[in-house]
């Protein structure tokens, strides 16, 4: 039997230290480049997956509004928490005022708040809000304590916080 050996390719003879070490450079690179690649075909297979659930259960039209909504959300708990109300909600109309409340209302950017979760896009991080209810504050009262927020901001927290920590824990 013939043994297969793979050579790796031969690197020009004129090329410099300096463009060896870049060469260098790019090569280690490509572990992170391969990674995030994956990253992204698995929340495109993720994002797919959802709008199929949700066309079996509800059709197309309401798998149509969420696949819109879904292609904005990279969040894998998010997309988690997304699946769990597929299977939660009894309509398609409740499925869909689910996921728009809480992809409006909670949003993730990474360079912003260093990428924690935060209310519609302003710099009040969920875990703010969390922590004044945690302090014993009424929602009346955060909303006094922090007058850019409304009413179902503060339950879209309460509601993002327990879809991240509704999880079975296995031991």
């Amino acid at each position: 039997m013939a043994r297969l050996s793979v050579e790796p390719p031969a690197l020009p003879p004129d090329l410099t230290l300096e463009e060896m070490m870049t060469l260098e450079e790019r090569v280690a690179r490509w572990p992170e480049q391969w990674k995030q690649r994956g990253i992204e075909q698995g929340l495109a297979q993720q994002r797919e997956l959802l709008r199929d659930q949700a066309e079996a259960r509800f059709g197309t039209r309401t798998a149509e509004r969420l696949s819109a909504s879904l292609q904005r959300e990279e969040d894998p708990q998010r997309l988690k928490a997304i699946g769990l109300a597929v299977v939660r909600c009894e309509t398609g109309d409740e499925l869909l005022r689910e996921v728009g409340q809480a992809i409006t209302r909670i949003t993730t950017n990474p360079a912003q708040c260093g990428g924690r979760p935060c209310v519609r896009g302003m710099r009040i991080r969920v875990t703010d809000v969390l922590d004044l209810l945690g302090e014993g504050l009424s929602p009346s009262e955060i909303l006094d304590e922090l007058p850019d927020l409304e009413a179902e901001d503060v339950r879209a927290c309460v509601q993002f916080a327990r879809r991240r920590v509704d999880h079975a824990v296995l031991g």
